[in-house]
């Protein structure tokens, strides 16, 4: 029997489910603030991101900045692992007619394993109070997934990443808990005034 592989709409609706959570509409003042805040200190996330993807908590309405921050992390470390088993199934169940492609793609489960690593031990960090190193795993995490792109961009004859769009929203969820990270680092959050 010849297993099936999972096509890009339906890894794009199981691994972004955060995604389909509607925003309900009720007072979530703190949210509100650091999605608005968040959405204008980073190009890779917008307010609609964040919001929707830190609801997908039912408890992230009842919690503080440090606990949505836990929250990111979580949702960081989940989609990261998603990704790296949907490469992973990519390179057991597909054939490649470009070489570069499947090297390219090699690399990126190794991006992908050492931004995992980071996001564990940036959550370590994080739930003893080193913000610091938080930040600093949490930055790793980051760069790993413009590494992997990267990979394809690096590899010339015009390769064109089969991962741009799931890289894309990575990039987004890791921008939201570098977000926090960032800001426990330097002193805690502070709400802009505008």
């Amino acid at each position: 029997m010849n297993p099936t592989f999972p096509s890009n709409s339906l890894l794009l609706s199981f691994l972004f489910l955060l995604l389909l959570y509607p925003y309900n509409g009720k007072s979530q003042t703190l949210i509100q603030k650091v999605c608005n805040d968040a959405s204008k200190d980073s190009k890779y996330m917008t307010y609609e991101f964040c919001l929707t993807a830190l609801q997908t908590d039912p408890s992230s309405k009842h919690e503080s900045f440090e606990g949505l921050g836990l929250i990111a992390l979580k949702l960081d470390r989940t989609n990261m692992s998603r990704l790296e088993s949907y490469i992973k199934n990519m390179l057991k169940y597909r054939k490649f007619n470009d070489s570069y492609v499947k090297e390219a793609l090699k690399d990126c489960v190794e991006h992908y394993s050492d931004g995992i690593e980071s996001v564990k031990v940036a959550t370590m960090a994080y739930k003893v109070r080193d913000y610091g190193t938080a930040n600093v795993q949490m930055s790793a995490a980051f760069d790993s997934v413009f590494d992997c792109e990267d990979g394809f961009n690096e590899r010339g004859r015009g390769v064109v990443s089969p991962l741009k769009k799931l890289n894309q929203v990575m990039i987004s969820v890791n921008a939201l808990a570098l977000y926090f990270t960032y800001e426990l680092s330097q002193g805690g959050y502070k709400p802009r005034n505008d």
